[in-house]
């Protein structure tokens, strides 16, 4: 790619599980024991005691066979369930440290807010190998007797899912939509799509009863018909004949292990030709060789160990009512930049909107010593916010600074009264750097055993990493301000921080906007956003200024006016805020703002608009944005995620932009796509993803989501998305998706990574000359490659695909080449009928013209073959950059001629019929027809025009002239 900064990635570098996402997570396998798996029940979860009960059985069944389905190299050995703060107390729970619902490594949600309430599912945006964000469950999972029925027992179902979420593999059935048959070029054979290919299998007609079975496929099209479908045998004499694998099928009673690569036990081997998900995003790899790959037991860790007790320990820990906060400051002169005003806006922000009542907060600060400003004190009025806020401290006036300091002294003041810190928040806000001991390292072991947890807002490009690994590792969060004249992440980051982490999707606040823009002296600036049907209720404009008070008006969909004369208008002169609350239900509809800088300087203006669903019922549309590491080290890569929610139930069809504010340079918004392409690893789940290359420095960026339904076309998607609903031996009813038509607005953060130079100390610094020119990275893998159309006659195949990128799903590919072969290992080794396709075999399509990312390709094939033959074929495709980075291969599809009928597919787009001959291009006989009797029409006619428009002219420029004669010579 020319004259962009090319400095990225050449592979996927996996990491451990605390760093490939940006949830934390706790878990460590140690001594083949997994430990600290945390589950938590969501406070909207009716009070059921014997949900706890079920949990803990579901583990000890699920423990078991994880034990035997990794050859004895690991088991559950402790697990913590945390249960809601409105559920009542008992002697055996212990009190929520750390603990928090959005830290859950497997999450128990309500029914009511998910329409598959029954089947459980992995949130997993990654690809191959990378551990997923969390495992979620419903109450409903461990009461419904179809479960156990339809899907097999639940510890087996959890062993599956874990899969997912700890190693990053994928299903071995076909999902909703898939093919569920697939032509078999070593059989010749059209089969199920099955892991191990010996699996026995019923293959009947859909909703039939009693079942009406397919023996045959059809004469015309070489397959079974468009409604049947297969379900394996689960007991008895063929359900033993296989033992693989667990990605497949977990309600076959023979099946405990993962399909593998070892030819010698065809019971369980894995088969590679099948079209199902993991061999499409694992490069036809077996579940169990992803496994092994994994850090688990890469480099033989946690070899096997036979004759261990497998039954987890559990400890039930419940979360507090009361919100506990250490507000931690720093106020050392290294506050540069207007950081120390930046601060106390931050400080007085939280306070003012980011405690409930009935919470409790106390102020420390620190420089070179901490001191605590203010104990804690529960907030129950706006005086006591006031009072609090008043209470700020101001810059010390000492240069050094000593973060761990702050830490301690939060610790101390949350353990006083005979209270302790466990599951109380320490909020630190600060420039970042440290100049004394003690240091954040000196502090973290007090930090780990006190069970707070820490949040960090840094507000320098410098800020120690030590600040973001401290508040990772005690389930907090870090969060980076950029300060840039356009960069909305100190409002963002507040937004966030005011949410109880105890309380989670129980947090009624969204925000709807944030926008930030540096405004002339005595110069206006006008925008509007949108509030939907769902929301309306403590509706709140948040302005947030440099200097001196803008002059701000709004203007509701109805045309009132709220401004500074109105009694709505708060303004907050110390900290430099206006807040304007809509009373009651704000009017859904656009708004419109003004704001005009009376200052007679430039400054930085912010907006923020934040609401509230109408009622408790009410599920609005909300945005969780998602980074997968926090930090990028070249060559590795970074993608950024965004799911887009209704309920749980995916949102599709939005427009989502990812915001990233940049060192050294200005943000930047990339489209983030749910096509299945690229970064993106299921098309149409609500979940938008993309590859982040545009570096322009070594530094800290921090990641905005917005998204907009402009075009009204985004559905709620309400079929299925576990997938489990092609496994199931009865059909039920589909729902069609329900369209979204009213416009939405959201924004949200993703939160903060730090790129960095492996070779460099340098914690920010421009990007050298060499790595501008330095291109190394490839063209992103294809895995949406699909067989769309063969004919024998003609002797064509006909493929599409999404076009990947220069540099991964950016720009524009150098090239393509084409590889095929008559058998899966052939592609698989390059072996003896592993050959590239010609463009002189190519009637539609250019190898060396690839369309920009994210357009389809189609290319058609021309392939010779001895006609009344049988052959088999093999495709894959890869795409190069003008360097030569070449991606890996694609996905492959099969097909033959001889074997089958031709094959065309229902989402076959006709091109034109072509021209037989070998040597021939496509040509376009009824296009040509068209475009040929057009141009002699159109040429006929403008002849005609033409001719009749000279004579026309003639006959003026007489008369012209003739007036004008006779005027000259009169």
């Amino acid at each position: 790619m020319e004259n962009i900064l090319l400095i990225l990635i050449s592979g996927f570098v996996l990491l451990p599980p605390t760093d490939c996402i940006t949830r934390p997570t706790d878990i460590i396998l140690d001594n083949n024991g997994y430990k600290n798996i945390l589950v938590a029940i969501h406070p909207r979860v009716a009070e059921d005691p014997s949900l706890i009960t079920s949990v803990k059985n579901m583990f000890i069944e699920a423990s078991g066979y994880l034990y035997t389905a990794t050859y004895h190299r690991a088991y559950f050995k402790d697990v913590t369930i945390l249960i809601p703060a409105n559920w009542k107390g008992d002697p055996s729970y212990q009190k929520a440290t750390k603990e928090i619902y959005d830290n859950a490594d497997v999450a128990i949600s309500s029914p009511n807010i998910s329409n598959h309430p029954a089947q459980p599912s992995t949130r997993s945006f990654s690809g191959c190998g990378s551990p997923g964000i969390r495992i979620q469950l419903t109450s409903t999972f461990f009461t419904d007797s179809h479960i156990e029925k339809d899907l097999g027992p639940r510890g087996r179902l959890l062993v599956h899912e874990w899969a997912h979420f700890r190693w990053g593999v994928f299903d071995e059935y076909p999902h909703d939509g898939e093919q569920l048959f697939y032509f078999s070029p070593s059989s010749g054979e059209y089969k199920p799509v099955t892991c191990n290919e010996h699996m026995e299998v019923r293959i009947y007609r859909r909703n039939t009863s009693p079942a009406v079975f397919c023996f045959n496929t059809t004469v015309t099209t070489g397959r079974y018909p468009d409604d049947c479908i297969f379900s394996p045998y689960d007991k008895g004499y063929f359900a033993r004949k296989v033992s693989a694998s667990i990605m497949h099928q977990t309600k076959v009673e023979g099946i405990k292990y993962f399909c593998d690569d070892n030819a010698t036990n065809p019971n369980k081997v894995h088969n590679t030709e099948a079209p199902n998900k993991q061999n499409r995003m694992c490069r036809q790899r077996s579940t169990w060789s992803v496994i092994l790959d994994s850090p688990d037991f890469k480099n033989n860790h946690n070899p096997p160990k036979d004759g261990l007790t497998t039954t987890p320990t559990f400890t039930v820990v419940k979360a507090s009512k009361t919100r506990r906060v250490a507000l931690v400051m720093d106020t050392s002169m290294n506050m540069d930049d207007g950081a120390a005003d930046r601060l106390r806006q931050a400080a007085a922000d939280f306070i003012h909107n980011g405690l409930s009542n009935n919470s409790q907060i106390g102020l420390v600060a620190f420089s070179d010593e901490a001191k605590i400003i203010h104990p804690m004190t529960s907030i129950k009025t706006n005086e006591d916010r006031e009072r609090l806020k008043r209470s700020l401290p101001t810059p010390s006036g000492q240069d050094a600074t000593s973060i761990g300091s702050g830490i301690h002294k939060a610790i101390q003041m949350l353990s006083s009264d005979g209270d302790d810190a466990g599951g109380a928040e320490i909020l630190v806000l600060t420039n970042g750097r440290e100049t004394l001991s003690p240091n954040v390292h000196d502090a973290l072991p007090k930090l780990r055993k006190s069970g707070a947890t820490m949040t960090v807002l840094a507000l320098n490009q410098l800020s120690d990493d030590i600040l973001t690994q401290a508040a990772h590792s005690s389930g907090g969060h870090f969060y980076f301000d950029t300060n840039h004249g356009e960069s909305t992440s100190l409002v963002d980051a507040l937004f966030t921080m005011r949410q109880d982490p105890a309380q989670n999707f129980n947090n009624p606040s969204i925000q709807i906007m944030s926008r930030a823009v540096k405004v002339l002296s005595g110069k206006n600036v006008t925008g509007h956003v949108s509030l939907d049907d769902d929301i309306g209720r403590n509706t709140v404009f948040t302005i947030m200024y440099s200097k001196t008070e803008p002059s701000i008006s709004l203007r509701s969909p109805s045309g009132r006016i709220y401004s500074k004369m109105h009694p709505e208008y708060k303004a907050d002169d110390e900290y430099n805020t206006i807040r304007i609350g809509i009373p009651e239900i704000a009017e859904s509809g656009v708004w419109e703002y003004n704001i005009t800088n009376t200052c007679t300087n430039v400054q930085k203006v912010t907006v923020m608009l934040s609401s509230e669903p109408l009622d408790d019922t009410s599920e609005p549309v909300k945005v969780d944005g998602v980074l997968s590491t926090t930090s990028v080290h070249q060559p590795d890569e970074l993608l950024i995620h965004a799911e887009v929610t209704k309920g749980f139930l995916p949102v599709t069809g939005m427009e989502v932009t990812a915001i990233i504010d940049r060192p050294f340079a200005d943000p930047i918004a990339i489209q983030l796509l749910d096509n299945g392409a690229g970064a993106d690893v299921t098309k149409d789940d609500g979940v938008y993803s993309r590859y982040f290359t545009l570096f322009t420095g070594y530094g800290r960026y921090s990641v905005k989501i917005e998204l907009t339904n402009p075009a009204g076309q985004a559905l709620i998607r309400k079929s299925p998305v576990a997938h489990y609903a092609t496994m199931m031996n009865e059909d039920g009813d589909v729902k069609a998706d329900e369209p979204l038509v009213m416009y939405v607005s959201r924004t949200a953060t993703a939160g903060s990574f730090h790129f960095k130079n492996i070779e460099s100390v340098a914690p920010a610094a421009p990007v050298s000359t060499e790595d501008l020119i330095n291109d190394i990275i490839p063209p992103v893998r294809i895995t949406d490659l699909l067989l769309m159309k063969t004919s024998h006659q003609d002797q064509v195949v006909v493929l599409s695909w999404t076009a990947p990128g220069d540099d991964l799903d950016y720009d524009q590919a150098a090239n393509y080449d084409i590889m095929m072969s008559h058998t899966v290992d052939d592609m698989i080794n390059h072996k003896k009928s592993w050959k590239f396709v010609s463009q002189n075999n190519i009637q539609h399509g250019d190898l060396k013209s690839p369309k920009r990312a994210g357009m389809t390709e189609t290319f058609v094939i021309k392939i010779p073959f001895v006609p009344n033959t049988k052959v088999s074929f093999v495709f894959s495709v890869r795409a190069i950059d003008k360097q030569g980075n070449m991606a890996d291969k694609s996905n492959f599809v099969t097909t033959a001629f001889g074997y089958i009928p031709d094959y065309t597919s229902k989402d076959y787009q006709p091109l034109v019929e072509t021209v037989k001959g070998d040597d021939e291009a496509l040509a376009y006989k009824p296009i040509l027809i068209v475009v040929f009797g057009s141009f002699f029409l159109v040429l006929f006619i403008l002849l005609t025009v033409t001719f009749l428009i000279c004579k026309n002219r003639r006959a003026g420029d007489s008369s012209i002239t003739k007036q004008n004669g006779g005027f000259e010579k009169a």
